[in-house]
């Protein structure tokens, strides 16, 4: 009288151990900001504030504000105070325009009440990368801050700082700076590294087959023997009016290689877009960050042909080398409409 329960509680747990990759059954709430600095607000923050050094400056550029490094090689500005409620698993996304080959940039967060005195140095929220081309490099920020919860509790005050590095000449150009808190939830596709261990080749035109392994907590995606290529998903249905945010969570992209992702459309109109619309090019982000970018100004320019209603594959692929690997913890859309 037991077999049937006891055959669904054995499939339960199997299934519990597969990877997962799934849309939200129910619309959830779409990602809304609860702290948003443009370009012309950034352009008035105050350089930072330090134990010594690192003043740097910055001015209202075109579109940007343009963050310059102090005379010592690194250092910018800081957001007025700022209180962060852990507790909401907050997520800061900093959209960067442009960052020159050559020089690096970087984030953190410094409480306004160090306890320890060399936390006046700020706690590191995004380590020093080339990251740019207006995508939004994003990280969890309680993450990042998770080790300081006994000493500052949950509820914190503190200032953000942006800034460049690598010489006294060093720039970078910001577009915004925004927080949104993630307790709820605001995916609509998620897939862990399990689910996209378990992706098929790209299919192209010609050539970028690469291959999937599952590694220690992320999907390990080599490119093809012709030096680039990588991986594609199970099709997907994106809603422009909605304007979807593509996450990519990224543990590890080696020195040297870079990694990238495409929308491929299901049924491409035109030949060539058989080889996909580029939604973040090709990079080094990582150290479990995500890379996150807005879809629709991505495929702003192919509405007219799909609609805003399109069918389609995300292909993630490292490049440049028939070694070339990129380590991916998850992938995942959230609607921001």
């Amino acid at each position: 009288m037991y077999k049937k329960p006891f055959i669904a509680l054995i499939l339960l747990l199997a299934l519990a151990t597969l990877g997962t990759a799934c849309l939200a059954e129910s619309a959830p709430e779409a990602l809304s900001f609860i702290y948003e600095a443009d370009f012309e607000a950034i352009s008035e923050w105050g350089s930072m504030v330090t134990p010594g050094g690192g003043e740097g400056s910055v001015t209202k550029g075109d579109n940007a504000a343009i963050i310059k490094a102090a005379a010592d090689g690194w250092g910018g500005v800081q957001s007025e105070p700022i209180t962060i409620d852990l507790s909401k698993n907050p997520f800061l996304f900093v959209q960067v325009m442009e960052n020159h080959d050559g020089f690096v940039w970087g984030a953190k967060f410094t409480p306004s009440d160090p306890i320890i005195e060399d936390h006046a140095w700020g706690f590191y929220l995004i380590a020093d990368n080339n990251f740019k081309w207006n995508n939004y490099a994003v990280v969890d920020m309680k993450e990042r801050l998770n080790d300081y919860i006994d000493l500052y509790g949950e509820t914190i005050e503190g200032v953000l700082w942006v800034y460049p590095a690598g010489s006294p000449e060093a720039e970078v150009e910001v577009t915004s700076v925004k927080i949104a808190n993630m307790e709820n939830n605001p995916f609509i596709y998620e897939a862990d590294f399990e689910a996209v261990s378990e992706w098929g080749s790209m299919v192209t035109p010609g050539g970028g087959e690469g291959s999937v392994t599952k590694g220690d907590n992320a999907a390990i995606i080599k490119a093809a023997p012709d030096g680039w290529g990588g991986v594609q998903s199970e099709p997907i249905t994106i809603d422009l009016s909605k304007d979807p945010f593509l996450f990519v969570q990224v543990m590890e992209s080696h020195d040297g290689f870079k990694w990238g992702a495409k929308f491929t459309p299901v049924d491409p109109v035109i030949e060539d877009h058989a080889w996909g619309f580029y939604l973040i090019a090709d990079n080094n982000f990582k150290w479990n960050n995500y890379a996150v970018v807005d879809m629709k100004a991505r495929l702003a320019d192919f509405i007219d042909l799909y609609g805003e209603t399109i069918e389609g594959v995300i292909w993630v692929y490292p490049a440049g080398s028939p070694e070339a690997e990129v380590e991916i913890t998850s992938v995942k859309i959230a609607n921001t409409k």
